[in-house]
């Protein structure tokens, strides 16, 4: 059995492999038509590199998904030993642009809004399984000043008890009184 042959640039590469039987074959392409609302789309980015494995070499699959061969290999492997779970597993997100402006649109309506209800905000609103602690990352990354907001309003807050017009149980806040916390921080930072 010849292992190699020559594409048009004349590099050696190897056959279409037989890693893949035509009852796996068939069984990939049933997986993919029937679960294609399910799976994630590494998911089924995965399904169509196992379903093009019947076809192509292992090198061009790669090639065409930006994978190692190895990589390929292994989904291949994975599915044929039933591991749906491997084969579909869904990663859990990374934070894009779209993201980041909902995520300053909501800091900015809710400055007591924390990483922890910002990841269960995006969970519910964009089906994203996000860290908190990469929530918090990208929360830094958009360089809002919700500390210096928190310590104006804290600082109102002591200066209005101190006067004596709020009670110490008191912590809410009006929209009137973080509007003008947001003034002051933005008067401090053109200072600087």
């Amino acid at each position: 059995m010849i292992k190699y042959m020559c594409n048009v640039e004349g590099v050696r590469m190897e056959k279409p492999t037989e890693l893949l039987s035509t009852a796996d074959y068939e069984r990939a392409v049933l997986s993919l038509k029937e679960n294609r609302k399910k799976l994630s789309a590494i998911g089924i980015l995965k399904l169509k590199a196992i379903i093009l494995s019947k076809k192509e070499t292992v090198a061009v699959i790669a090639l065409k998904y930006g994978v190692t061969p190895n990589t390929v290999r292994n989904w291949i492997k994975s599915f044929k030993r039933g591991d749906i779970k491997t084969t579909c597993r869904v990663r859990r997100g990374k934070i894009n642009d779209f993201h980041l402006s909902l995520i300053s649109e909501w800091l900015n309506k809710d400055y007591k809004l924390t990483s922890l209800g910002v990841a269960k905000r995006l969970e519910e609103i964009c089906e994203l399984t996000v860290n908190p602690a990469t929530v918090r990352n990208a929360i830094k990354s958009l360089c809002l000043p919700r500390r210096a907001i928190r310590k104006e309003l804290y600082s109102i807050r002591n200066m209005q008890i101190s006067l004596g017009q709020r009670d110490e149980s008191d912590y809410s806040f009006s929209p009137k009184e973080v509007k003008e916390a947001k003034r002051r921080v933005n008067f401090l930072n053109k200072e600087k």
